[in-house]
């Protein structure tokens, strides 16, 4: 304390901004690392985010926002790159064939 006390005032400022930074990052840190633990142990919470088509969906978990799509077997994987452009251009095929019908 007496070392914080020998500090001139604009210091002691910027010394506990920068804690005060510190300490919300961590706090962020923390939230997301139990959200994680959370889906780790229950499970993701997923919900839709948008429908390519009949058979193809694209979901995000609640907790961690992490998200999902089905594979080619049905099986709910991590949305990688590759597969969000392959989800971009089915569904730009599936418009295209069911311009006139509203099957979404």
């Amino acid at each position: 304390m007496v070392l914080v006390m020998s500090i001139p005032q604009s210091t002691k400022f910027l010394l506990y901004l920068t804690l005060y930074r510190f300490a919300m990052t961590q706090k962020n840190v923390v939230a997301a690392f139990e959200s994680k633990l959370y889906c780790y142990w229950f499970g993701h919470k997923l919900t839709s985010l948008r429908k390519i088509s009949l058979h193809f969906e694209e979901y995000e978990c609640k907790n961690c926002k992490k998200q999902f799509t089905r594979d080619s077997l049905g099986k709910i994987v991590t949305l990688t790159p590759l597969l969000k452009d392959i989800n971009e251009t089915i569904f730009s095929l599936y418009l295209k064939r069911n311009s006139g019908k509203n099957n979404l």
